[in-house]
C-alpha cells in the first residue's frame, strides 16, 4: 500500500439552488457539479448516496429525469436548505464530492483523528473515500494468542467517515505476527457504532477507543479462526474471492496464484469446465486449501499489495466468510504447515 498521506478536504456551506448539476445522464457518477466561486467537481457514490437519503429520493428519478431537473424541482416545491457540502482534492488537482449533510451538524477535523489514532498506539493509519481509518492496539491485552500454529495479537481497525454518512465503527482485529497480515471482521457481529450525539465527536471517539472491550467477540473470532484452519475451503468459496480478486489491481497475478493453490477442478474431478458446475454443486466441493489459507493470502494481498480503497473490499469479504458458515463445516482437513507468505518476502 501507499504511504499514508493526509487527505485534502474542504467543506463548504451552500444552499441547494446554489449547484448547479452537470449532463443528462443514467450514470450519476459521470455527473459533475459545478460550486460558485469555487471548482467543478466529479460525484461518487458517496455523494448521491448521502443526496438520495436527504432529499428521500430513489435513484430511478434519474432514469427521466437529469440531476439538474431534479434539483430544480425540489427547489420549486420549497426544498432548498443550507447544506454542509464535502469535497476532496487529489494529487492531480481534480476535486470529488463526498457526502452532504445538514448545515450546522459537527464536523470531525482531520489532523484531530490522526492525533487521537496516534495518541491510542496506531500502527497504521489509511484514508480511502472519505474513510479515514487506522489499526490500534486492543485495550488490556497484553501480548500474543497462539491459535494452533500461529501467533496472533489482537487488535481493534477503526474507521471514521469525515464527511459524516454514517457512526464511526470499531471492528476486531487480529494481527498474524509472523507476516503482520491483518484479519480484520467487520461484519455486524464483531463491530460495535461509536454513537457521537451531540457531544464532541473527537471527544466520543477516543473514549470509544479508550473504553472497548469485547472479549467474547475476541473469543468468538478466534473460534472461527480455529475451525477454519481445519476446513477446506469449498470451490464456491474460492469462486467468490476469485471474483473479487478481478477487480483489484495488484502488481502481481493473485488470481493465478489463488487458482494453483486451490488446484485444478475440472482435473480433480473429471469434468470438461467449472460452468458445469452450479454453485450448490462448487460449495460441496472441496479445494486444497482450507479456509484459513484462503484468508491469508487474502489478508496478504490486503495488508501488502492493494490499494486501500479496495483493501477494505477484501476486508468486508473476509468478515461475511468469517461470519456466514463455511461450504464445508464439519468436514476436516488433514494439518498441513502453515503458509508465511503466499507473495512477498518475510521480513528478516
Amino acid at each position: 500500500m501507499k504511504t499514508f498521506t493526509p487527505p485534502v478536504i474542504s467543506t463548504f456551506d451552500i444552499k441547494l439552488s446554489d449547484l448547479r448539476f452537470g449532463g443528462f445522464t443514467n450514470r450519476l457518477e459521470e455527473c459533475k457539479v459545478v460550486i460558485p466561486d469555487w471548482c467543478e467537481a466529479q460525484t461518487t457514490r458517496r455523494f448521491w448516496a448521502s443526496f438520495f437519503r436527504r432529499f428521500k429520493l430513489n435513484g430511478d428519478v434519474y432514469k427521466l429525469f437529469s440531476p439538474q431537473e431534479v434539483a430544480n424541482r425540489l427547489i420549486e416545491r420549497g426544498n432548498d436548505p443550507k447544506l454542509s457540502i464535502f469535497t476532496e482534492s487529489s494529487e492531480s488537482g481534480s476535486d470529488s464530492l463526498l457526502a452532504i449533510k445538514n448545515f450546522g451538524s459537527q464536523n470531525v477535523n482531520v489532523g484531530r483523528l490522526i492525533d487521537i489514532f496516534r495518541a491510542n498506539g496506531a500502527t497504521n493509519i489509511q484514508y480511502a473515500n472519505g474513510d479515514l481509518m487506522s489499526q490500534l492496539p486492543a485495550p488490556n491485552s497484553r501480548g500474543s494468542r497462539r491459535i494452533r500454529g500461529d501467533q496472533f495479537q489482537k487488535q481493534l481497525h477503526i474507521s471514521v467517515p469525515i464527511d459524516g454518512l454514517y457512526r464511526p465503527v470499531i471492528s476486531l482485529h487480529l494481527l498474524r505476527i509472523i507476516c503482520l497480515n491483518g484479519i480484520v471482521a467487520s461484519a455486524p457481529a464483531y463491530r460495535a457504532e461509536i454513537n457521537c450525539g451531540r457531544t464532541d465527536a473527537h471527544q466520543a471517539i477516543d473514549r470509544a477507543i479508550g473504553a472497548f472491550s469485547n472479549d467474547q467477540g475476541f473469543a468468538s473470532l478466534e473460534a472461527r479462526i480455529e475451525e477454519a484452519q481445519i476446513t477446506p475451503a469449498s470451490f464456491a468459496e474460492v469462486a467468490r474471492a476469485s471474483k473479487l480478486l478481478s477487480k483489484v489491481a495488484a502488481p502481481i497475478p493473485c488470481r493465478e496464484r489463488l487458482a494453483l493453490e486451490a488446484g485444478d477442478l475440472a482435473s480433480m474431478f473429471g469434468i470438461a469446465s467449472i460452468s458445469e458446475l452450479s454453485s450448490k454443486q462448487l460449495s460441496q466441493l472441496a479445494s486444497n486449501m482450507t479456509v484459513y489459507e484462503l484468508i491469508n493470502l487474502l489478508t496478504e494481498i490486503s495488508t501488502h499489495l492493494a490499494e486501500t480503497s479496495e483493501a477494505v473490499k477484501i476486508d468486508g469479504f473476509m468478515g461475511s466468510l468469517l461470519v456466514d458458515d463455511y461450504d464445508l463445516a464439519g468436514v476436516t482437513m488433514n494439518k498441513r504447515a502453515f503458509v508465511d507468505r503466499y507473495f512477498t518476502k518475510a521480513a528478516a
